[in-house]
């Protein structure tokens, strides 16, 4: 694959931390030394780095060489890239999963949403317990794998600033069961299984059509005579009444209708408001409209 053009993570990170523009300071872990490397390499021998790095700002656009990565950063527990060039999730996970005590990230204001984090790129954040993509217009997708893959990173205790509640880990751990229930088993992760260990089989969930009925089949009751019939729920009681006028043989001035709900407690309804709509009275297959004549 080509190496995006810019400044590397690796590169800002060797200018920055140089013995030239880093003073060393004693104590464990605040120097990192550096093996041979190749000839023009611009690696100095020893890096000064703290555990905490600080690398907004810098113009970065992509990992740089991961052995480095490793080689310097395998101490390293926070990490704040903000304010950087970084618009590729498959960057960024080249520099995540070669800092294994990673805990804390900030990726705000990069421009991710280039981009959409892969699942095989998002088990790099598995230790990190702290993410920050304020401003990064990260995609839906992009959020949507984060909060799926939850159950996958069970380090993460915080996601752009707020609190990953215990109803939104296991609403997430649950999904991610579902989501695998039907995936060959020699592609299941090895997290399904400890999941499925904690909650169980899990059934799917039913799916609920949440759309208006856009029509109902009743009974219109007029004196002795009952006519099963389907009646559009998007006209309003006016229209209704046209609709009956041959059938009751009656003049839509001298209608009165009635609904009547087949299941509930109470009695008829008067529909007295031509203009109202059927469907706000809720009527529903099996319900009933009588017919009434305002002279008998």
């Amino acid at each position: 694959m080509d190496q995006p053009s810019g400044r590397s993570f690796m590169q800002v990170l060797c200018e920055k931390y140089s013995p030239e523009n880093f003073p060393y300071r004693r104590g464990p872990g605040m120097g990192v030394h550096v093996p041979a490397t190749p000839q023009g390499s611009p690696m100095k021998d020893r890096l000064n780095l703290p555990s905490v790095l600080v690398l907004n700002s810098c113009g970065i656009t992509c990992a740089g060489d991961e052995k480095e990565i490793a080689a310097f950063c395998a101490h390293v527990s926070e990490l704040d890239l903000s304010d950087n060039k970084l618009e590729d999730w498959h960057e960024v996970s080249k520099i995540v999963s070669n800092v294994p005590q990673l805990e804390f990230l900030n990726l705000s204001s990069n421009p991710l949403n280039l981009s959409v984090l892969e699942r095989t790129c998002a088990g790099s954040f598995s230790g990190v317990r702290k993410l920050v993509l304020n401003n990064s217009k990260a995609s839906w997708e992009t959020v949507h794998m984060i909060l799926q893959e939850l159950p996958e990173l069970p380090s993460v205790s915080k996601l752009n600033g707020s609190v990953v509640t215990d109803g939104e880990r296991e609403d997430s751990e649950r999904f991610f069961i579902r989501y695998y229930v039907d995936v060959p088993q020699e592609e299941v992760p090895f997290r399904y299984h400890e999941l499925i260990t904690k909650y169980g089989k899990l059934e799917p969930l039913a799916e609920v059509d949440l759309r208006p009925q856009s029509s109902a089949k009743v009974e219109v009751h007029f004196n002795d005579q009952v006519e099963e019939m389907s009646i559009r729920l998007d006209q309003t009681v006016a229209e209704l009444k046209k609709q009956l006028k041959t059938l009751v043989q009656l003049p839509t001035s001298n209608m009165l209708l009635y609904y009547f709900d087949h299941e509930a407690p109470f009695g008829p309804e008067e529909m007295k408001y031509s203009s109202r709509a059927l469907h706000s009275f809720g009527i529903r297959d099996g319900d009933k409209i009588y017919v009434e004549s305002k002279t008998k």
